[in-house]
């Protein structure tokens, strides 16, 4: 009785291009920061943060991004600011409370690629063509990515020194040949996408108050 459901929000390009606001929190350019957004979760390994900073290091090194804590739920913020201290990168951003949804969506819109273990940021950075690193906490975020054909794109906790970095070097050395892997993989989805609202539309219309 278990199945894989496309997530609703793969249908939303349009929306995010056009409800995102014209604005970006301060200390962010366009196109110039890697978001990054984290949970604190109980089963987090032992060594994963201090891990994840070495890492976001290394590719904002590597890449001159700067690196951006954008927390989708407001307990994120201190795991964030955990590995931000950790990090000895000067171009680190870290936004103290869950944005507006239009800023928030300005933030994906503008970004050049997401490390996350939230689902939506990964799936909102796709949804634009970005390339997204998957934090495999849990196993929507690995079956999306699976689904989405990026699960060489998918660390787990446990293996993130060394694979995290080289996985996002990896997807930004080509951003074209990226952004059309990335948009095959939402086409191969839309038939799950649309049954997905045909289901929704149908529990609506059948809904008795």
């Amino acid at each position: 009785q278990v199945g894989a459901y496309a997530d609703l929000v793969l249908s939303a390009h349009d929306t995010v291009v056009e409800r995102a606001s014209d604005d970006l929190p301060d200390g962010l350019l366009p196109d110039r920061y890697i978001t990054v957004a984290l949970r604190d979760w109980p089963l987090n390994p032992a060594g994963f943060e201090e891990a994840l900073a070495a890492e976001l290091d290394r590719i904002s090194e590597q890449t001159g991004l700067a690196v951006a804590f954008v927390p989708f739920d407001p307990d994120d913020v201190h795991i964030h600011h955990r590995v931000a201290e950790r990090m000895r990168a000067k171009m680190v951003v870290e936004i103290a409370s869950r944005l507006a949804m239009p800023e928030m969506l300005s933030v994906v819109k503008h970004s050049a690629m997401a490390v996350a273990m939230r689902l939506h940021c990964s799936i909102l950075h796709h949804v634009l063509g970005k390339p997204a690193i998957g934090l495999d906490y849990n196993e929507k975020v690995g079956s999306h990515f699976r689904e989405m054909g990026r699960g060489a794109y998918l660390i787990p906790l446990d293996s993130v020194a060394g694979s995290l970095s080289t996985a996002a070097l990896r997807a930004s050395a080509d951003p074209e040949v990226t952004r059309r892997q990335i948009e095959e993989g939402l086409a191969s989805l839309t038939p799950k996408v649309e049954e997905a609202f045909q289901e929704l539309f149908s529990a609506i219309e059948g809904h008795e108050p």
